[in-house]
């Protein structure tokens, strides 16, 4: 069997960077995907217009609204299709109510909406709110004024976008060989054509001498290839097996909770895989 290692490298609640190492490309990008589409979240699903006398149509204010980022756990709640009854098990309801009566404009942004608890909500979920109160959802004009409901559910970006809990890249690592040795004022030529922290010049002996110190920081801009005597000294190529991801969480999750909820799920896919491979073969399929 094939080892695969996972390198941890920036981590913050917001951003987990990583190296996966030892897959193909077919993997990191099935990766990637179950991240970004397979990972359920909170969103606005439907929009109830009490009143709206913005200039903002009703369609499109409810759009933005259903892009607004909940601070929910998921889990806590079950998948609800459109035909069924909303209850407190499935669905989280808000309010929005905002006039603008003694100023000339006022802004409605996303902090303005209120969760209105059902049931038992409030003991199993008292953190509910939105993810970042300081987003711009309409714009008031004196004597204008928002009043709407809004209801929110569960669900996957692969539906749409507004579920999807992240945002995921990921690249090849560079591989930079020098291949004869690179001094003096040239290795300082070299070090420029790179990104910073790529290339380094040491002292060796009375030299100074061009050594590659990170590769993986490098961009892969070529610039190298511009100065003809030095890229003759330089082989640049990719680790093909080796994919460094980024996640940047937009999300109720931390980045390294997307990246353990996408771990469960992409097992339970695996699992499915061998399990209706296992029926083929017995069928003599």
């Amino acid at each position: 069997e094939k080892r695969i290692d996972i390198v941890i490298g920036e981590k913050s609640e917001k951003v987990l960077e990583f190296s996966l190492i030892g897959v193909d490309a077919s993997l990191a990008n099935g990766f990637r995907r179950v991240i970004m589409a397979e990972t359920p979240t909170m969103a606005v699903e439907t929009v109830f217009v009490r009143e709206n006398t913005s200039q903002i149509p009703d369609e499109m204010l409810a759009h933005r609204l259903g892009l607004v980022p909940i601070q929910a756990d998921p889990s806590l709640f079950s998948f609800r299709s459109s035909q069924d009854a909303a209850t407190e098990g499935d669905t989280l309801i808000f309010q929005l109510k905002k006039s603008c009566k003694d100023t000339a404009r006022a802004t409605v942004y996303s902090g303005d909406m209120e969760w209105v608890p059902q049931g038992g909500q409030m003991e199993k979920m008292p953190a509910v709110g939105v993810v970042d109160g300081e987003i711009p959802v309409a714009r008031l004009a004196k004597g204008q004024c928002v009043d709407l409901e809004l209801h929110c559910v569960k669900g996957i970006g692969k539906d749409h976008a507004k579920w999807s809990p992240a945002t995921v890249s990921y690249r090849t690592r560079p591989k930079i060989e020098i291949t004869s040795p690179v001094t003096g004022k040239d290795a300082k030529r070299l070090q420029e054509c790179f990104s910073p922290g790529v290339i380094s010049v040491e002292r060796v002996g009375k030299k100074q001498v061009a050594v590659v110190a990170d590769a993986s920081l490098d961009s892969f801009s070529r610039e190298v290839e511009r100065h003809p005597d030095l890229a003759s000294r330089v082989r640049q190529s990719r680790v093909n097996d080796h994919f460094m991801f980024r996640i940047e969480s937009n999300s109720w999750y931390s980045a390294a909770d997307i990246f353990h909820t996408a771990v469960l799920v992409f097992i339970e896919k695996c699992r499915l895989v061998r399990e209706r491979l296992s029926r083929g073969k017995k069928k003599g399929l």
